[in-house]
């Protein structure tokens, strides 16, 4: 029967999680499974789960059904498909609408005998993540065809681009078309470049000094130059004439950080206006089209490239030019009327039928006799201008990519203006994209990640201005204007362009820091939990000085918190610690000073003057130490622990006095019981007097006093701390005293009858309170001596331990969670890889899919990898649960161990350990604590890794034996050994040889194999490897 706590987790659970029989009829729902189909709780039960699949997943959803029906209960089926939420459903709709994606993990649970088993249904909406990687697929595609765009303009682009950046203007870039005219010269100086290939004046005869020339101008001075012609040698021997233009490239601050120089070869152009006349005499050279027209649009002559592109604009062969020729000849000359040659030259792009473009220019001249024409130039560019528009597209896409993505992105320019934003980033900020570009985004508030309001100046894009560089992961929180708080890791990236300044990223990791300080609330509560044990417990230092008391400890020396504490030597003095005998204990006989030089001691009972200046009865206390080691086995200090027995050892002197007069006056009695029976009445009032006594002291203590007569099956007395305990009086108990036996659990009756009877002298057992909660009691029993010829009695103790026993699951819990820190960054490379593995094949199916090939194989792989992922994080959650005290059951002790191998598994690949597991087939059922021996085995495993940190072989093998009934489990490792010195410390609390963790592994390993009535055994051999054995009972 699930109690309270589980329910609880059950309704509160994120993911959808259901009931169902082997049919699948929900019998229970939890409110995420309300949430997810967006149907009342109570609409989903009674109906049927496959109506919320749409028809098309329903064949599959009953396939995994009928594989369930023959499947072991607990072991799960996990598939993915789509979910019909109520508004799909109740519209009938058969497209995305109304559909969520959904992991699904479904599996049987152990049914009562003769019962047909109930399946548990675990639903996960990954909806999110399916778009998000559909998205990144797409985004990633967009940005690798925009880059090849980009190297693709930078490889065709028909003019020499070339880029110097920093004041010894080494040219860092340089387009493939520049590398072809000039010869190489990416990543060397300008000024290397230019001593080498020297330049000259248009007149080809006077040198250009280096720092005349165009990109020494724009970086030196600051100039734009535009137009500047020069004569420069190639590195292939030549040299040729380029027009360039060169400006220089500034940063935030207006510094000149390099310079840009765009030139083209216009040797080509300056030859043909210098020799027009030579061309129209040899037109029939030149590829291009060559044509001269009179003034009024008659044709006088045309090569024949020009003769094709006339064809090509529908010219009818005769002397008239086509449009739009005809118009562009009239215009030139009249430009060339009102203009000198050579000012007088036309340019315009036409097209043709063909759909080719052309760059022409039209020169006005005249000849010898002063007559007009109009020489006509052709230059195809029809590559060029695909091109360019390649280059428009490359830019649209980049658009696309930027409202696309997840992220927050905003581009501000020079002066710190927000000129874009995507929509992710005005989701963040809770603002619209225009109200982002307006700067309304200043109206919030700001915080550091300590909470404290963050300064204008601190924030990422404002150091990435002033500091001029990148700034990377800085958590900001946004306070809305609603009091909304959300976190976001903000960088900042520096870009030397005026109106692309800095890009501002922003991603919201408000669920990430929720978690982290869930993390930090759990370290407090197992603080507070150390704090609120029963006994007092002291933390001293290597100087026996007092580090750390708990409250216990304060209350019983009467330590004020902030106030200094005396010496040991001076607080031995005020306390005088004595033993049973009467005998001061010296100093160096203390239980500390014995921890403090390596030794452990337990259960010493010492009486002290307690508190401090106390004059009255000592405070009796059993005293227990151990020694506290660092990393290389040096002792830090020591714990010790001191439990008040005082009234345990007053109770027992009571008894022990009650007794011997009892027995005084029953040796009397019968002595005088003929002469005096006036002395027998004064025997008999002592013994009530004497029984007052005890029943005064039976009633004050806090454990419960029994008394019984078990072969009777006579409750005599039963003190009123029961009643306190179970809330049922000792007067409902004692006409019936096998009614005690119904606020005892089941599995705990046979103890509890054991020590009734005086078969058993302690066992510890659990009992109900009306409520309904559960405590844990530890009951002594010891036989009462009789009067011969009465019935044998058995008087018992029982004692709250309640306490001690959720102490012990906070430290377990608390190493728990260390273990899983020692293994996050391993697990996170054992989830990474198969996701890599996954989006690798998913862009491998994407290619498949494109060239018309079955991807199916790829998407095996897929799903084999993801499902190797969720299996790894299941496991990781269960490390994470509470951990609490269990009743031992038959348990499979092979699939314990293959779940920690599991999650090792990537620790010892990264430290290149072999592990070798041997598993007996034909083990017998083993009495587990499921999680407990887990725990135990994950410590020995990870211990075993920490020992073998330049590789090994790890060997585990599992065994039954008969003598007695069980198995033996054996961990054999090829490490680094343990020192014979550390071998009898080994299972010492807040011990360790590691900077990480609580020192408590092996301590908790060795009480939970004692929990499990099993043994714990070590052999080490220091350089040749450890082996550890753990026997479990069958």
């Amino acid at each position: 029967m699930p109690n309270q706590e589980q329910f609880e987790l059950f309704d509160l659970a994120l993911d959808a999680c259901l009931r169902t029989d082997c049919q699948g009829v929900v019998l229970e729902a939890n409110q995420a499974a309300s949430s997810l189909l967006r149907v009342p709780c109570e609409a989903l039960l009674g109906r049927p789960i496959w109506q919320h699949a749409p028809p098309s997943d329903r064949p599959d959803m009953e396939q995994h059904l009928t594989a369930l029906e023959s499947a072991e209960p607990g072991v799960a089926r996990r598939w993915e498909m789509r979910l019909l939420t109520s508004q799909g459903e109740a519209e009938g709709r058969g497209n995305e609408d109304g559909l969520v994606d959904a992991a699904v993990a479904v599996a049987a649970l152990r049914p009562l005998p003769g019962e047909q088993p109930d399946l548990c249904w675990l639903i996960r909406d990954v909806s999110e993540q399916k778009r998000g990687e559909r998205a990144l697929q797409g985004a990633l595609a967009e940005a690798k065809e925009a880059r090849d765009i980009l190297d693709a303009l930078m490889k065709y682009v028909p003019e020499g681009i070339s880029i110097a950046l920093g004041q010894d203007m080494t040219l860092t870039r340089v387009s493939s078309h520049g590398q072809d005219i000039l010869g190489p010269h990416a990543g060397r100086s300008v000024r290397e470049v230019l001593e080498e290939w020297k330049g000259y004046e248009p007149d080809g005869v006077t040198p250009i000094a280096i720092e005349d020339a165009p990109l020494v101008r724009a970086v030196r001075h600051g100039e734009v130059v535009e137009g500047r012609e020069i004569w420069q040698e190639t590195g292939y021997g030549g040299r040729i004439r380029l027009s360039c233009n060169a400006g220089p490239i500034r940063n935030a601050k207006g510094e000149i950080t390099g310079a840009i120089v765009a030139w083209r070869d216009v040797t080509e152009e300056r030859q043909a206006q210098e020799v027009v006349r030579r061309l129209a005499q040899f037109p029939g050279e030149n590829p291009d089209p060559v044509l001269r027209a009179a003034p009024d649009g008659r044709l006088l002559y045309a090569n024949e490239p020009g003769r094709r592109l006339l064809r090509s604009l529908g010219w009818p062969e005769g002397d008239g030019l086509p449009e739009p020729l005809d118009s562009l000849v009239s215009q030139a000359a009249q430009l060339g009327q009102h203009a000198p040659r050579p000012d007088g030259v036309l340019r315009a792009q036409i097209d043709n039928a063909e759909g080719r473009t052309f760059w022409m220019t039209l020169v006005a001249l005249s000849g010898p006799a002063g007559e007009a024409y109009v020489n006509i130039y052709g230059h195809d560019i029809t590559e060029r201008k695909r091109a360019e528009d390649i280059l428009r597209g490359s830019e649209a896409r980049l658009q696309a990519l930027l409202e696309s993505m997840p992220v927050g992105i905003s581009i501000l320019d020079a002066e710190r203006r927000v000129g874009y934003s995507n929509p992710a980033m005005a989701g963040i900020l809770d603002l619209s994209v225009g109200e982002l570009e307006q700067g309304s985004h200043a109206r919030h508030t700001y915080l550091r990640p300590d909470g404290s309001p963050m300064s204008a100046a601190e924030f990422p894009s404002t150091r990435a201005f002033e500091e001029q560089r990148t700034v990377h992961d800085v958590e900001v929180g946004v306070l809305k204007d609603d009091g909304k708080l959300l976190w976001a890791n903000v960088s900042a990236v520096l870009l030397p362009h005026d109106d692309w300044h800095v890009i501002l990223s922003a991603a919201d990791v408000t669920e990430r820091i929720r978690a982290r300080q869930r993390i930090e609330e759990q370290a407090a509560l197992v603080d507070t939990m150390l704090g609120s044990i029963a006994d007092s417990i002291a933390f001293y230092g290597p100087e026996a000085q007092i580090l750390r008391t708990n409250a216990a400890a304060d209350a019983m020396f009467g330590y004020v918190p902030g106030k200094p504490i005396a010496s040991l030597a001076e607080r031995s003095a005020q306390t005088r610690p004595r033993d049973e005998d009467g005998r001061y204990f010296a100093l160096e006989d203390l239980p500390v000073m014995r921890a403090l030089v390596g030794e452990t001691v337990t259960c010493v009972a010492m009486a002290m003057d307690l508190p401090i200046g106390w004059k009255g009865p000592p405070t009796w206390a059993s005293v227990s130490a151990a020694p506290v080691r660092g990393p290389g086995g040096n002792i830090l200090g020591a714990i010790v622990t001191f439990t008040d027995i005082t009234e345990l050892r007053r109770a027992r002197e009571v008894l022990e006095k009650r007794v011997e007069e009892r027995t005084a006056d029953l040796v009397a009695a019968n002595q005088a019981l003929q002469a005096e029976i006036a002395a027998r009445r004064q025997s008999e009032a002592e013994l009530r007097e004497s029984e007052l006594r005890f029943r005064q002291l039976a009633e004050n203590i806090e454990e419960v006093f029994m008394l019984a007569e078990p072969e009777e099956g006579r409750l005599l007395y039963l003190s009123p701390t029961y009643e306190k305990l179970l809330g049922r009086t000792p007067a409902e108990v004692y006409p019936q005293p096998d009614m005690a036996l119904e606020d005892v659990h089941p599995d705990d009756r046979e103890k509890v009858v054991a020590l009734w009877a005086g078969r058993s002298e302690v066992e510890e057992f659990r009992l109900f309170e009306r409520s309904g909660a559960v405590r844990w009691l530890r009951g002594r029993a010891f036989p009462v001596e009789s009067v011969p010829g009465m019935p044998r009695r058995v008087a018992g103790l029982m004692a709250d331990i309640t306490a001690q026993k959720e102490a012990l699951a906070a430290l377990v819990h608390a190493e728990r969670l260390s273990t899983a820190g020692r293994m996050a960054a391993s697990l996170a490379h054992e989830i990474n890889n198969p996701l890599q593995s996954a989006i690798g094949c998913v862009d491998l199916a994407r290619e498949d899919l494109e060239a018309g090939l079955d991807p199916s194989h790829y998407l095996v792989v897929v799903s084999e990898a993801l499902a190797r992922a969720a299996r790894v994080v299941g496991q990781l959650r269960a490390m994470g649960r509470q951990w609490r005290q269990e009743v031992r059951e038959p348990g499979d002790l092979k699939e314990a161990i293959d779940k920690v191998l599991l999650l090792t598994q990537k620790s010892s690949e990264l430290k290149g350990v072999t592990v070798i597991r041997e598993l007996d087939e034909d083990l017998p059922a083993v009495q587990l604590m499921s999680d407990g021996i887990q725990q135990v085995l994950l410590n020995l495993v990870l211990n075993a890794l920490d020992a073998m940190p330049l590789g090994g072989t790890l060997r585990v093998s599992v065994e039954g034996s008969e003598q007695p009934r069980g198995a033996w489990v054996r961990l054999a490792d090829t490490g680094m050994g343990i020192p014979a010195d550390d071998m009898e410390h080994l299972f010492e609390p807040f011990r360790s040889t590691k900077t990480e963790g609580l020192g408590l592994g092996l301590f908790i390993c060795h009480n939970i194999v004692a929990n499990h009535g099993g043994r714990i055994e070590v052999q080490s051999q220091e350089g040749e490897g450890t082996e550890v054995r753990v026997w479990l009972p069958a």
